[in-house]
């Protein structure tokens, strides 16, 4: 047998002898637990001492005085028979619940090796009570029946989270070094797991998350505290800024060797010093769509191919779209007709206070025609929603809107407020008799086409300007046209109108309407469709409707 090493070790897994201590294999008292004879060795044919006789002999006494009492290393009766009683019983629970006694046999021997029995019976108690629940587990309330024998099996050496547990500070640990947190200190051998119970478990995961999350806050101090990133950033830009200089520096002395190396030195210490931070989620690729692949012999739907061709050779634009050049070409021919209006240039000279000639109006009617061309999309778009609620009783033409539309109009934008001073409700009514009154020498047959009870879109434009006169010009709260004109549009019109009114009639098609679903909605529902419009064409007043 090799020397005993000066911390015995107890057989892994071994439960406890009846008198007190493990046995081996065969049956006799382990060696280890005496201290080191005059021959070194224990023959292998002799019998070893009693247990009273392997504690008498750590006293200092001689193996022949096995009679009498038993006393410990003091000389007072009673600690070892209550070690021993201790031990047995912790066996017989750790036996009854299949928990593996190595720690608490590692534990046991380095106390009674280096602490005496008095610190020993009280760590073996409050093992017990650990184990078992019972808070009122005493030394007389131990028995020896229920011990089990077991094989002989090697022991492993306790871990520092075992023994730090016990209150035993493992050989070549730093109490120091052990604040510090390793990664080995918060982790349990799996036989110290099954020893624990279900709440001590839990406690035990959550210390553990708490210990990783403050050792993972300590490592990277500039992620969670607010004057690390300060002084992180600070030196970095300090590490930027020399080597700026640096650079600076090299222009300056091209041929000089020593500056380009000062300034390469500077470049890697902004480098190395500049702080990182891990994003907490890897962004998502952006995913390239690919062209739809059509399957062999399967017709790919076009446009061109489809129901909804035929606009391109009946409107103005000869597109499926309103082009760009349609659109300027009908705000032009709108504004026209609202400027040449003598009673609108006369109310525009009236109410704008800083016009005195007739040079000034047209720069000022030119000042309109450009805010109201910015905001033609959405006129266009709003005057084709509203027109749509009045239907053929309102009206003779399409697409005009009447005066119960334009109310509603109003009421969205907020414009007819009685609480607020410039324009009241029946200020709309007067507004849209004066827009809608038709002045000698025009054209007949536009005339003819002009309503009188509704507006028509250039209207639109002139009653919009009447009323960023009445809203700002006539309260004083201005004193230019245009600018009230854009001060109604971006605080009245603009944000009150609904989402569908400001919808752009090209945005509508290419969404909505041109596709494949909807041509086969379309022609699925033709006939019907032909014959109710056929149908109500034949009873409406209007003369634009046709197939």
């Amino acid at each position: 047998m090799h020397p005993h090493p000066p911390h015995p070790r107890i057989p892994h897994g071994t439960p406890p002898h009846s008198s007190g201590f493990p046995r081996s294999s065969s049956g006799s008292c382990s060696a280890a637990v005496a201290p080191q004879t005059s021959k070194g060795t224990l023959d292998s044919k002799q019998k070893p001492n009693p247990p009273s006789e392997v504690t008498q002999s750590r006293a200092g006494s001689d193996s022949s005085q096995g009679a009498g009492p038993e006393r410990d290393s003091e000389g007072k009766p009673g600690q070892v028979s209550a070690a021993r009683g201790l031990w047995s019983k912790l066996g017989a629970r750790g036996g009854l619940k299949n928990i593996s006694s190595k720690n608490l046999a590692q534990t046991f021997l380095h106390h009674l090796e280096n602490n005496g029995e008095d610190f020993l019976v009280e760590a073996a108690r409050n093992r017990a009570r650990s184990l078992t629940g019972n808070e009122d587990f005493s030394a007389q309330s131990v028995s020896t029946k229920d011990c089990r024998q077991a094989p002989f099996e090697p022991m492993l050496p306790l871990s520092k989270a075992a023994s730090r547990r016990f209150g035993i500070q493992p050989e070549g640990d730093n109490p120091a070094s052990a604040s510090e947190g390793d990664d080995d200190d918060d982790m349990l051998t799996p036989i110290e797991r099954e020893s624990m119970t279900a709440r001590q478990q839990k406690i035990w995961a959550k210390t553990r998350v708490t210990v990783r999350q403050v050792q993972i806050m300590k490592a990277n101090p500039v992620a969670f505290n607010e004057v690390a990133a300060e002084k992180a950033e600070a030196e970095a830009r300090a590490a930027a800024d020399h080597a700026r200089q640096r650079f600076q520096d090299l222009c300056a002395m091209v041929c000089d060797a020593k500056a380009t190396g000062k300034f390469r030195t500077a470049v890697q210490r902004m480098q190395v010093n500049r702080p990182y931070f891990i994003p907490p989620l890897a962004s998502k690729r952006s995913l390239v769509s690919r062209a739809a692949v059509s399957k062999k012999g399967e017709r790919v739907w076009r446009l061109e191919d489809s129901i909804f061709s035929g606009r391109a050779k009946e409107n103005d634009a000869r597109d499926v779209f309103d082009t760009r050049q349609v659109l300027e070409r009908q705000f032009e021919l709108d504004w026209a007709r609202v400027s040449s209006k003598v009673r609108f240039r006369k109310m525009v000279t009236r109410q704008d206070q800083g016009l005195k000639d007739a040079a000034e109006l047209e720069r000022e009617l030119d000042e309109v025609h450009d805010e109201l061309q910015k905001r033609y999309t959405i006129i266009r778009a709003a005057f084709i929603y509203f027109s749509s609620f009045c239907g053929s009783t309102g009206s003779d033409t399409f697409l005009s809107m009447g005066l119960m539309e334009f109310h509603r109009m109003t009421r969205h934008c907020n414009i007819a407020d009685p609480k607020t001073p410039g324009i009241r409700p029946s200020d709309i009514d007067t507004m849209f008799i004066s827009t809608n009154f038709e002045e000698e020498g025009g054209s007949n047959e536009e005339n003819d086409a002009n309503d009188d009870n509704a507006l028509v879109r250039f209207e639109l434009l002139e009653i919009i300007v009447r009323m960023a006169i009445g809203k700002f010009i006539v309260p004083r709260v201005l004193s230019d046209v245009s600018d009230s004109v854009a001060h109604l549009f971006d605080n009245f019109i603009e944000p009150n109108l609904p989402v569908v009114a400001k919808t752009d009639t090209n945005d509508f098609r290419r969404d909505r309407l041109y596709c494949k679903e909807m041509e086969m909605e379309v022609v699925r529902h033709w006939d019907l469709l032909q014959a109710m419009f056929k149908l109500y064409k034949a009873k409406d007043r209007t003369k634009h409707f046709w197939v």
